[in-house]
């Protein structure tokens, strides 16, 4: 039996008025309901603080932050784990929607698995109308693996998002550094536990934009996401993983290379993909990219 209030479900948020109400129902909605719900407004200019507020006025579970000036998204993010004085915790997109079994599948399976430090589910794609667009897997699972494969397996396998999304020991997430991306997010867990994917659908993403690469990019700047070109971010990657392979203890040497060389042609093919991309995004061609 899981004790009242052991996971905390994030909510960051900005300008999401449109959505708010239906990705907060959805956590409200939960089978299992012994969390609490943390949302921090960053600075909106629409009303989703408002939003936000009044269903915290009916739920003392839900518990709300306001930013007085925009913070940017890591900041945003970080700033409601912090927040939480939970064993678990999930972040759910301000746009997103929990299925309804969502809390109770992880949380179970955490709770019988000590050595588990994330799990996931499947998720799918919905539209404005939340209606079904496609389907989501993602494969990032650990169990079974020695750790040069774990940790080849998250850098090459993450591109889906999904995973940023499972429920975590909050303890691990308390390790990372402020400033982390998702990719290093889950080679630090990978380097101290097992991720494990859960066969059921949890998360239903919403697809709320098309971009080019350029107009992704400066929105990532002006979000706080991206501070410098690419390239340069490209490198500050590399070390960062660099840095933490190299101090991990169950690889000798050679796995140590091993990674190191898998953790180099990820990034440089990400910058080259960054690169081209940006070169043929001209005009009325379009990238999707979906709710994030």
């Amino acid at each position: 039996m899981v004790e009242s209030s052991v996971i905390t479900v994030g909510i960051p948020v900005y300008n999401e008025g449109k959505y708010l109400a239906s990705t907060i129902e959805s956590v409200l909605n939960q089978s299992l309901t012994n969390f609490e719900l943390i949302i921090t407004d960053n600075c909106s200019t629409d009303n989703s603080y408002q939003i936000a507020m009044t269903y915290s006025e009916k739920d003392s579970r839900i518990k709300v932050y306001r930013h007085n000036e925009n913070m940017g998204i890591p900041f945003n993010f970080r700033f409601s784990l912090l927040k939480a004085t939970t064993k678990y915790f999930v972040w759910l997109g301000a746009h997103d929607l929990f299925t309804p079994d969502y809390l109770k599948n992880t949380v179970e399976y955490l709770e019988m698995n000590e050595n588990v430090l994330m799990v996931y589910p499947n998720a799918e794609w919905i539209d404005n109308e939340n209606k079904f667009i496609s389907k989501l897997e993602e494969d990032i699972e650990t169990i079974g693996l020695l750790k040069k494969d774990a940790l080849k397996k998250v850098l090459n396998n993450n591109d889906s998002g999904i995973a940023v999304h499972g429920l975590y020991r909050t303890s691990i997430l308390n390790t990372i550094p402020f400033g982390m991306d998702e990719m290093l997010m889950f080679f630090i867990v990978a380097i101290h536990g097992e991720i494990v994917k859960l066969n059921f659908v949890g998360i239903l993403f919403r697809v709320i934009r098309v971009e080019t690469v350029e107009e992704r990019l400066k929105r990532y700047k002006d979000i706080k996401i991206l501070n410098k070109s690419t390239v340069n971010f490209t490198i500050a990657r590399i070390k960062k993983h660099l840095f933490y392979t190299w101090k991990v203890s169950k690889m000798n040497f050679f796995d140590k290379v091993s990674v190191s060389y898998s953790v180099i042609k990820k990034f440089m093919i990400i910058e080259l993909w960054i690169q081209y991309k940006k070169s043929i995004n001209k005009g009325s061609i379009k990238t999707v990219k979906m709710g994030k």
